[in-house]
Order: structure tokens, then C-alpha cells, then sequence
């Protein structure tokens, strides 16, 4: 695995011609060019993105909502990809529980909303663990936690790079998930967007976006069979209509 600054320099070498190339903003539309095909590898390939992130909740840090049948908290997380959702019930002298139990609330698109904003007067149970939706930076679940719960949101979410010309020192040296493959594959990207943008060269452009997109896919199935130090094969999900992928707004 390489730095930032090591991987720009990669890709800078396989762009040959174009790596050197000066004159008004080319470099700095190479570095915009790198960071995007960066963007756009972590955006397909889960393995890229930063991984078993959490953020977790009690009750103090929410807020009432609905008059008590919801509450809402914040969850400013662009591009989150969420892989688990859970409510833990702790064991206390009051509830007589001797282990923790946990419930994972049923995620819904904010098209949804009412069924979380106007129902969330039923306690929490094994049939009815809760539900939640996100929005705007805002999450809002039902029923209301408990003193003796909390909330955990495990997510994925895309490295926040900047392109190589806004960095300092600190962000240049910061370590990567990226190698020589990766390299390969945004160089490619970057070479299609010189053709199209600066050349008006169609074919060398739709060339090198195929051969982008081939070595996207090969990634992909590359990283998807990386069993992790468990054992176990990633158990990331698919992207669903429920709100399991959370964007800009």
C-alpha cells in the first residue's frame, strides 16, 4: 500500500506524456482527475473504503420528536453505507436481565416517515425491534431508547482525499488502501478524461474508459473474495431502496 502522495506519483508515472504535461490548470486537472477515479473505485469497491466504523447513542444524546412517538439525532456521515443497525438492551438491577439483549431496528426510506414519526408507542420487543430512516444529515427511530439502551450505527465510508495540490505535508504522507492495481486502473481514468476533456480524442477516450472499467471489475471480484483475520467473508450488503446507502442529501 502506498501514501497519497506515493500513489499520485504512480499514477503520474503510468500517465507517461500526460503526467507531465503543463500549461494552464493541467496539473491541477490530473490531481482533480486522480482523486475522482478514486472516488469512483471506493464507490464500487467496499474493501476501499474506510471499514467497521460506529457511532453509537443513549438516550441523552436524542432528542424528542413527534410528541414523544419518535426522537431524531444527528448522523452527518456523507456516502455512508450502513452494515449494522443495533439496539442493546444492558442488564441492570431494574430490568432483572442477566445478558444483554439486542434488537436491529428495520430501516425505511424518508418516504416512509410516518410509519416512524406516527407509530412509535409500541415498546421495544423481539417482534417489534424499532425502526428508523435517515435524512438530511438526521436519523429518526421509534420507539424512544430507553435509560438502560443504546443505538450503534456500524457504517463504511469513502476516504476523504484531496487532490494532491491542496494538501499539506501531513495529508501527502497519510497512509492508503491503494497499491500499484489501483494505480493501473485510476491511470486509465485519468487518460480518459484528458482525451475527452482536453484532446477531443473519442476513440483514445472510449478506449481507455473500457479499459477503466475492466480493471474496475477485476478489483471488485479481487476484493470481494479478501476473507478477513476472523475468517469469514465480507458480509458488506448490496445497496437497497431502504436507505442502507446514505448520500449528500
Amino acid at each position: 500500500m502506498k501514501t497519497w502522495l506515493e500513489f499520485n506519483e504512480a499514477v503520474s508515472d503510468l500517465l507517461l506524456i500526460d503526467g507531465v504535461r503543463k500549461g494552464r490548470g493541467i496539473e491541477r486537472f490530473r490531481d482533480r482527475q486522480i482523486l475522482n477515479g478514486v472516488r469512483d473505485l471506493q464507490t464500487f469497491i467496499p474493501s476501499l473504503r474506510d471499514a467497521n466504523l460506529v457511532q453509537s447513542y443513549t438516550e441523552t444524546d436524542l432528542e424528542d420528536h413527534s410528541e414523544g412517538h419518535a426522537e431524531v439525532g444527528d448522523f452527518d456521515h456523507a456516502n455512508a453505507r450502513f452494515t449494522d443497525i443495533v439496539v442493546r438492551r444492558i442488564p441492570t438491577e431494574e430490568n432483572g436481565l442477566k445478558a444483554s439483549v439486542y434488537y436491529k431496528p428495520k430501516v425505511y426510506s424518508s418516504l416512509a416517515r410516518f410509519q416512524i414519526l406516527d407509530g412509535g408507542s409500541v415498546p421495544r420487543s423481539a417482534s417489534y425491534p424499532g425502526k428508523i430512516f435517515f435524512e438530511h444529515g438526521k436519523f429518526y427511530s421509534a420507539p424512544i431508547l430507553r435509560e438502560d439502551e443504546t443505538l450503534s450505527i456500524y457504517y463504511t465510508q469513502e476516504r476523504n482525499y484531496k487532490p494532491l495540490y491542496a494538501c499539506n505535508t501531513a495529508e501527502r504522507v497519510v497512509e492508503t488502501k491503494l497499491g500499484d492495481d489501483e494505480a493501473l486502473a485510476v491511470s486509465h481514468y485519468v487518460k480518459f478524461h484528458f482525451h475527452r476533456d482536453m484532446n477531443d480524442d473519442n476513440v483514445a477516450s472510449n478506449t481507455n474508459l473500457q479499459v477503466y472499467q475492466k480493471l474496475r471489475r477485476e478489483l471488485y471480484f479481487k476484493y470481494r473474495e479478501v476473507v478477513d483475520s476472523s475468517g469469514s467473508v465480507s458480509t458488506i450488503q448490496p445497496l437497497t431502496e431502504e436507505g442502507f446507502l446514505l448520500g449528500d442529501g
